[in-house]
């Protein structure tokens, strides 16, 4: 598989033109939205705690 993917160089990353326009696009970070609300940044996640085992 790395030899094929050596050899496809970039395109192997991405779809060929006709399969990119039937698939749907797929926004799962949210960026479009952020975009059309005017945001600049996606709003921070707060930081988790570590969690520590049996303590």
């Amino acid at each position: 598989m790395p030899a094929v993917l050596a050899l496809l160089d970039t395109k192997a990353w991405w779809p060929p033109r006709w399969l990119d326009r039937l698939l749907p696009n797929v926004d799962v970070e949210g960026e479009e939205l952020h975009r059309e609300l005017g945001d600049t940044a996606p709003p921070e996640r707060p930081a988790r705690e570590p969690e520590t085992a049996g303590v």
